[in-house]
């Protein structure tokens, strides 16, 4: 990997986000140039944030405005003279109507930017794994994609818009003239240090766990299913290789997914003997019968096209991200040593 992305220049939209945030980390490890443009709004206001607390800003140049904004949006992408343009989103926290407004101006500003952009030659777009229709058994690519949740709708919108740009203006037909190779990916949530936001179970595991107190458990029995940020990282980078090398060879669309399943209860008891003595975990009982099931959905695509899969399991992916917020919480180590640690592991780990 590192050879490849040695100098590449790459733009990243959402670099904030935590899935944002180890991309560019990883792809500083990497050697690779890094820019990008984030939301002014959004991320900004949210603390503690992996993007400031690990300094990406100062190895990168990241403009902060709006989506809205169509020419600052074609300005920061057209001064990168990027190579590579990965397409995150940050639709917490945001009312429906404005995590529609958001999706649509952001991907509507990008791929308008992409139309005038002479230098990008591979882009991706990450969607979510929410956005199938109702399905028992798993789920491909192939399948039908249907309305659901606010965010994962919103996403599902913004996939559908570059999929069109594809068909209308990036064509793999025509891509001797247009040389834009462009695919979308669809990720659900992942685990690892870094991530604050309220719905994640690792970090509010963690947080209670530090301070000593009682971690209430609000679905013990949700099942779903678990992957590490940083082979979720892994995957958008081989993909947007692939793109690079094969060009309009590969397909639409993939699943970044992992196959392995737990129960939130079990997940939530493997972080707890992790973390040592002195914790404990509670379950709410108003929602104890709360059966709640994830859809378990086929990676196989990206195996057989790029040979991805995730090379972290559950256990050592728990492991990592304790040990991450175990540091982080002691303060005994900057953030951007504890991410390099990780990212330098998951490499080593790919010989």
């Amino acid at each position: 990997m590192k050879s490849f992305w040695q100098g590449k220049k790459v733009f990243i939209t959402g670099p904030a986000t935590f899935l944002g945030s180890w991309l560019c980390l990883t792809l500083q490890e990497l050697g690779a140039q890094v820019s990008g443009f984030n939301e002014s709004a959004v991320t900004t206001a949210k603390s503690p944030n992996l993007f400031e607390l690990a300094n990406i800003g100062a190895k990168g140049n990241f403009t902060w405005g709006s989506f809205q904004d169509v020419e600052s949006v074609k300005a920061a992408l057209h001064y990168s003279e990027a190579e590579i343009l990965i397409h995150c989103q940050d639709l917490e926290s945001k009312s429906p109507l404005s995590s529609f407004i958001s999706s649509v101006a952001s991907t509507g500003a990008l791929l308008e930017a992409l139309r005038e952009t002479a230098t990008v030659r591979a882009a991706v777009v990450l969607s979510s794994d929410k956005v199938y229709a109702r399905h028992q058994g798993v789920i491909t690519e192939d399948m039908p994609v249907a309305a659901g949740g606010v965010s994962s709708t919103a996403k599902l919108v913004s996939e559908l818009m570059a999929l069109s740009y594809k068909q209308n203006f990036f064509s793999p037909s025509k891509f001797n003239k247009h040389k834009v190779a462009l695919a979308t990916a669809r990720l659900g949530s992942a685990i690892g240090g870094g991530d604050f936001s309220e719905g994640s179970l690792l970090f509010q595991a963690c947080e209670h766990f530090a301070q000593g107190r009682p971690f209430t458990l609000k679905k013990p029995h949700s099942m779903r299913s678990w992957i590490h940020v940083l082979d979720q990282v892994n995957g958008v980078l081989l993909l947007a290789e692939g793109l690079i090398d094969k060009g309009p060879k590969l397909d639409d669309t993939y699943n970044i997914v992992s196959s392995e399943t737990a129960a939130v209860s079990d997940v939530a008891s493997k972080l707890a003997s992790l973390w040592g003595a002195g914790v404990s975990i509670v379950s709410d009982p108003s929602n104890h019968s709360n059966l709640s099931h994830h859809p378990v959905l086929d990676a196989s695509r990206m195996l057989e096209a790029l040979a991805w899969k995730p090379h972290w399991g559950l256990e050592q992916s728990l492991s990592k991200a304790v040990r991450w917020y175990q540091a982080h919480y002691a303060g005994q180590t900057l953030v951007t040593e504890l991410c390099q640690r990780d990212i330098q592991s998951f490499l080593e780990n790919l010989k």
